[in-house]
């Protein structure tokens, strides 16, 4: 695992649509900020339904990013999710090192619960923990993509949904 030897590693923040949920995700790097900017360098991509003003969390040190989402990975140690956005499964496809927000006062509609291999957090304390502990993980050898979306090239189910042989 790449984290293991730095001294700073990269966290990309993935924020979703929902605002209570965005400024969920954002209030807990907030109130955590002094111990987590000594270990990571922040990048946000925020929804582009939400928008992310500086003065809005002045404490918190990070770089806002427009870039695609495969562009920013290839270039993060770890990932950050809101709870509702399927930008994480995209991280948790990759195998970086998944750490997801689940609303603490919202239905867990993240698209990974039930799945092994990333780290939930719901407070300031559990991020810091989990940005503490995150070297070594990686969904690889819990992924099975084609079982995750259920890829099958023949369209078997389909076939058999449509009554075609």
């Amino acid at each position: 695992n790449k984290i293991k030897n730095k001294a700073k590693y990269n966290l990309l923040v993935l924020t979703d649509y929902s605002k209570e949920s965005f400024n969920e995700q954002m209030q807990i790097i907030n109130d955590c900020h002094e111990r987590i900017n000594r270990i990571v360098n922040i990048v946000i991509k925020s929804h582009p339904n939400r928008i992310l003003k500086r003065t809005d969390f002045p404490k918190i040190n990070f770089i806002s990013s427009n870039e695609p989402i495969e562009k920013l990975m290839a270039k993060s140690d770890v990932v950050f999710t809101g709870s509702n956005t399927t930008a994480s499964v995209d991280a948790y496809c990759t195998g970086i090192p998944t750490i997801t927000m689940i609303n603490s006062k919202a239905l867990n509609v993240h698209p990974l619960r039930g799945m092994e291999g990333f780290k939930v957090v719901s407070n300031a304390k559990e991020l810091v923990i989990a940005l503490e502990t995150i070297s070594g993980l990686s969904s690889r050898k819990y992924l099975d993509r084609k079982e995750y979306y259920h890829l099958d090239d023949n369209l078997r189910k389909w076939k058999k949904l449509l009554g075609i042989k």
